[in-house]
C-alpha cells in the first residue's frame, strides 16, 4: 500500500481521481476501503471482546489512532519529498505540508 502511495502522488493519479467527471471511480474507491476495513476490523474488535476487562477493546481503539497517525505522518512526508521533486510546485499546497510536517516533528 506505501508503494502504490508513492507511485499514484508520482503520476500525479489523484489529480485525475479527484476530477467532478470521475466521481463513480472515487465513490468506488471509498466503498472498497470501507468494506475492506469492515472485513479487517470488526473480527479484530471481537476477539478483544473476549476477554473480561475493557483494556483490550482499548489497545485495539489505541492502536487505530496510533496507525491513523502514523498514516497522516507518512503522508505529508511523502508529499513533500513529491512535491519537492517536481519542478512545478503549488505554493500554497507546500507552505501547507510544511507547516503540517514540522507540527508533526514538533508536537
Amino acid at each position: 500500500m506505501f508503494l502504490l502511495h508513492i507511485i499514484q502522488l508520482y503520476f500525479g493519479i489523484y489529480k485525475y481521481v479527484m476530477s467532478l467527471e470521475n466521481k463513480i471511480i472515487l465513490s468506488i474507491a471509498f466503498a472498497s476501503v470501507g468494506g475492506i476495513n469492515t472485513i479487517t476490523e470488526s473480527p479484530i474488535y471481537g476477539i478483544a471482546g473476549l476477554f473480561k476487562t475493557g483494556s483490550f477493546t482499548q489497545v485495539v481503539q489505541v492502536g487505530n489512532g496510533m496507525a491513523g497517525f502514523l498514516n497522516v505522518t507518512a503522508n505529508t512526508i511523502i508529499r513533500l519529498i513529491v512535491l519537492l521533486v517536481h519542478s512545478k510546485i503549488d505554493q500554497d499546497q507546500l507552505s501547507f505540508y510544511i507547516f503540517m510536517s514540522v507540527l508533526i516533528i514538533f508536537f
